[in-house]
């Protein structure tokens, strides 16, 4: 009678390593073939622009170099170098504009969470913050206009859609949007894209 238990414990126990034994082989076999695709080269990161491009993050696939255009356009030493510089311009002349911006958010949300703040107040703290984003959004069309015209017309045909140089379209520096890294969504054929 004794023996009988032991073998029914030990059938047991073998059924129930079954599932976690294959859970494993499959777990080996998709961390292979996900070692076994080929791997973005990853740029040192840069604190201005989040990173090297993968992950989670607000900034998560931002890039702060032009190796994904240079590429896609072919673009000479002389180009990058030029574009390189056109987009640290324009971050430090906005840099103190970013400030405002961020500044005049967080009062626009104190004063929506103040149940004895004036309706007139909260309009005018919006007017100010759309004003202050539409001049973000001047300058960084400027920038833009400038980067296209350091272009060829055969380097303005090959833009991904959507692509900004590295400069956002709405006055952020990152998107905000569904998922983490690069993936599907407006532009996202665009290292640059915003």
């Amino acid at each position: 009678m004794e023996r009988k238990h032991s073998d029914r414990t030990r059938a047991g126990s073998k059924r129930r390593l079954w599932p976690a034994g294959a859970l494993a082989v499959v777990t080996l076999l998709m961390a292979a073939a996900l070692w076994a695709q080929p791997q973005e080269e990853s740029a040192p990161p840069d604190p201005a622009w989040g990173g090297p491009g993968r992950g989670p993050g607000p900034h998560g696939w931002c890039k702060g170099d032009m190796r994904g255009l240079r590429q896609r356009l072919d673009l000479t030493d002389e180009q990058v170098a030029q574009l390189e510089s056109l987009r640290s311009d324009f971050l430090k002349e906005t840099v103190d504009l970013d400030a405002q911006i961020q500044k005049k958010g967080l009062e626009l949300g104190d004063l929506f969470r103040d149940p004895q703040a004036k309706q007139e107040k909260i309009e005018a703290a919006q007017k100010e913050l759309n004003r202050l984003t539409a001049q973000k959004q001047e300058k960084a069309q400027a920038y833009r206009l400038k980067a296209r015209g350091l272009l060829t017309a055969e380097q303005i045909k090959k833009l991904p859609p959507g692509c900004s140089f590295g400069i956002p379209w709405a006055g952020t520096m990152c998107p905000k949007g569904p998922g983490l890294g690069r993936g599907p969504g407006p532009r996202a054929g665009c290292p640059y894209a915003m």
